[in-house]
């Protein structure tokens, strides 16, 4: 399962037992921590996932950007699940999404709701790629 966390959001995406496609799935509305991983660790059960990825946001030059000190809490939060969670590199994967919305001719009002979940599967993508 691939998370593109952001302060108001947190896009979710899923990859087949293969690991040869990923699909967004949805995007959660945040509340708190503890709401906002409980729903994630129930989607996780309901589709029996192995693995979480959360995208680490950077700035280009790789240093730490503003929206990355809202990762430590859920990541610390879901390890104590007994799903592994790993980080990947998320530069470029809203940029990413929108290419692929457009590709796939979704509508503007679409692309804009769903952005996150889009960038989630990218973000998935890209960590199955580097296995």
């Amino acid at each position: 399962m691939g998370l593109d966390v952001g302060s108001k959001t947190i896009g979710v995406s899923l990859s087949d037992p293969m690991r040869v496609t990923t699909s967004p799935l949805t995007t959660l509305q945040r509340t708190s921590i503890d709401t906002d991983c409980e729903q994630l660790l129930e989607i996780a059960n309901h589709h029996m996932v192995a693995g979480i990825v959360i995208g680490l946001p950077r700035n280009m030059d790789g240093s730490r950007s503003e929206t990355e000190r809202l990762i430590p809490p859920i990541l610390k939060y879901l390890r104590l699940s007994n799903i592994d969670v790993d980080l990947q590199d998320e530069r470029l994967s809203t940029k990413a999404a929108e290419k692929k919305m457009a590709q796939e001719k979704l509508p503007i009002s679409e692309r804009q709701r769903r952005k996150n979940e889009f960038a989630a599967a990218i973000i998935l993508e890209w960590y199955i790629q580097e296995l």
